[in-house]
């Protein structure tokens, strides 16, 4: 944040604003312009199905800007069709889905109705990192979820007291940025134990599902576990996070409580009818972006596990964690040759594949950087 030199503005900006907002860091991601972005858990396209998908996304849009509708006009407010697609593609009744910008402005929206300094709020350790933000941003008191020495859910830490009494908890599963699942009957026994809301985020699912077919999704749960909602993207499997569209599910109470919260046009027109579309076509989409990421990651994996040094973890998502003691070095060779991989604490990196060159030259990397 700028520095404030004027103490007019100063004096105002102390006065009226939260001090949790003034502590707030802004979410931040580098991005460079013909980089391989293998930073971002980004479902990398080929050339082939993105020219594809660019070429009918933009015949959808110039019939559409063609009829009744133009790009001067506001989306529909309540994006019918859109949650409609969604509600059908998910085999759900509308009432039973919500779409926002992506997951993560269904996060800020259950934040924003739910956290408070008096709320407390649990989570895995580590987990997406947009939890702790809006967790600090609101006031509210985190909740840790200790996970195991390969960052395994541990039985004991998820069913503390502490984290069944909290009043909301946030489950990712496959969770970011370790990879790992929540086992099924373990999730099934806490969202019938937990006494608070629980949100199952399973922005990933659809890559765990193509490692194990039964993987299980807790969508179409509602009359089970009334306080229990499920965030749903597509952003990765469907290789779609330039669309900013994802969905929350649950109760038709919860859905339409958080659905009355969410901005007002938060989905931009041009989104809308190109998300209708990939709903709609999923097959055009899902099965050859989720099954060549997952070959990808697997031959990451593989290469990574063969090169000394290296702590490489099981990952059911779509990205490889691994930790050296060269992270740092490692890191800044990477993106000198224009490959940028996420850096997080206690030596860790985050990488999704990308071209099989840049993969290539990644693997390359790391091996002459570690055997150095």
């Amino acid at each position: 944040m700028a520095e404030l030199q004027n103490h007019e503005v100063r004096d105002c900006f102390e006065r009226v604003t939260r001090l949790e907002s003034r502590a707030f860091k802004p979410y931040s991601v580098p991005r460079q312009p013909g980089c391989a972005r293998m930073h971002q858990n980004e479902s990398p396209l080929s050339d082939e199905l993105r020219d594809g998908i660019a070429e009918k996304w933009s015949a959808l849009l110039k019939k559409h800007w063609q009829g009744s509708a133009g790009p001067n006009e506001y989306p529909e407010l309540g994006s019918a069709a859109l949650r409609k697609a969604y509600a059908s593609s998910l085999g759900l009744p509308v009432e039973e889905v919500e779409v926002f910008s992506g997951s993560s402005e269904a996060l800020y929206t259950l934040a924003s109705g739910c956290f408070s300094p008096r709320s407390r709020v649990a989570f895995f350790d580590p987990s997406f990192s947009l939890l702790s933000e809006l967790v600090q941003l609101w006031g509210a008191r985190k909740v840790p979820i200790s996970l195991g020495a390969r960052f395994e859910v541990l039985e004991e830490s998820l069913f503390s007291e502490e984290v069944l009494s909290a009043d909301v908890c946030v489950l990712c599963t496959p969770n970011n940025p370790t990879g790992q699942c929540v086992p099924a009957p373990l999730l099934e026994r806490f969202l019938e134990t937990a006494r608070g809301l629980v949100v199952v985020d399973e922005a990933y699912f659809e890559f765990a599902r193509f490692r194990n077919s039964e993987h299980k999704t807790w969508i179409g749960e509602s009359a089970r576990f009334p306080n229990v909602l499920v965030l749903r993207t597509l952003s990765k499997a469907w290789g779609s996070a330039g669309l900013r569209v994802g969905a929350l599910v649950g109760h038709p109470f919860w859905v339409s409580f958080l659905g009355g919260l969410k901005r007002p046009y938060s989905i931009a027109q041009a989104s809308e009818i190109c998300a209708v579309h990939a709903l709609q076509e999923k097959d055009m989409f899902l099965s050859k972006i989720v099954s060549e990421t997952v070959r990808a990651c697997e031959w990451l994996e593989k290469e990574l596990r063969q090169i000394p040094g290296l702590e490489v973890y099981e990952s059911q998502a779509n990205f490889v964690l691994f930790r050296t003691e060269k992270s740092q070095k490692l890191a800044v060779k990477c993106a000198s040759e224009n490959i940028l991989v996420r850096q997080l604490p206690n030596n860790l990196l985050r990488v999704s594949p990308w071209s099989a060159g840049a993969n290539r030259r990644f693997i390359e990397i790391v091996r002459k950087e570690q055997n150095a």
